[in-house]
């Protein structure tokens, strides 16, 4: 999240002699990133991520995404009886100026069975979500994962995740690298470009999945506890 010097006044860049630094934390706090959006889902109250207006409800089926307990996941109560399978779509409302950067989470519940949770960077500026390019959570797997005409494609598998692990992709060009608890565990280039990256690709987007069985537990894909984008 951004730091200003005075009261107006973001600072975008901090150095190490002639080092640039990346981001400032406190264990696992993020204190400082150079310019982006910074969601800690613990300090957000039960509920939607409307916000007045930070996230937008870009629809799906289903119920929307929240939080509860300090984590993001979909907002499906306890007390009805089935439900079908369903994806719900939450879009953080300002895009992003830059192509190049990363997004980088914090995973909480790992989730049920096969359903999988997608952030997506260069997403669609729109509630269309037709594109984008981010980390996908699913069945205890981590992927980088593309959207392209409204598709998803796993691209890359990236190895295994937990509950409480740091996953980061880093966006350069065509270039899309993967990295988990600080390790590097897989790239995608694009060199075909068949991901889109313009002006109308600036936005972080999140997918959230569930479903319930007839009286059965509640099954949700992955929570998360934190995302960072620049």
């Amino acid at each position: 999240m951004p730091t200003n010097y005075g009261s107006a006044h973001p600072i975008t860049a901090w150095y190490l002699g002639d080092t640039p630094l990346t981001a400032w934390r406190k264990g696992a706090t993020s204190i400082w990133t150079p310019n982006g959006i910074h969601a800690d889902f613990s300090t957000y109250q039960d509920g939607t991520l409307d916000l007045s207006g930070v996230w937008t409800n870009d629809g799906g089926s289903g119920y929307d995404i929240g939080v509860e307990n300090g984590l993001a996941r979909v907002l499906m109560p306890d007390n009805i009886p089935l439900i079908s399978s369903f994806t719900r779509r939450a879009r953080y409302t300002a895009a992003q100026h830059a192509a190049d950067g990363y997004v980088e989470i914090v995973i909480g519940n790992p989730g049920s069975g096969n359903l999988s949770t997608d952030i997506f960077r260069r997403a669609t500026n729109t509630s269309a979500s037709t594109a984008g390019v981010g980390i996908r959570l699913r069945a205890s797997g981590l992927y980088i994962v593309r959207r392209v005409s409204s598709t998803d494609t796993e691209v890359v598998p990236c190895g295994s995740f937990q509950g409480g692990g740091r996953a980061r992709l880093t966006q350069n060009g065509n270039l899309h690298t993967m990295h988990y608890n600080g390790q590097f565990v897989g790239e995608w280039n694009d060199t075909a470009g068949t991901a889109l990256n313009t002006s109308s690709e600036r936005t972080l987007t999140v997918v959230e999945r569930g479903y319930k069985d007839v009286f059965g537990p509640r099954r949700f894909s992955p929570s998360l506890a934190s995302i960072d984008c620049t």
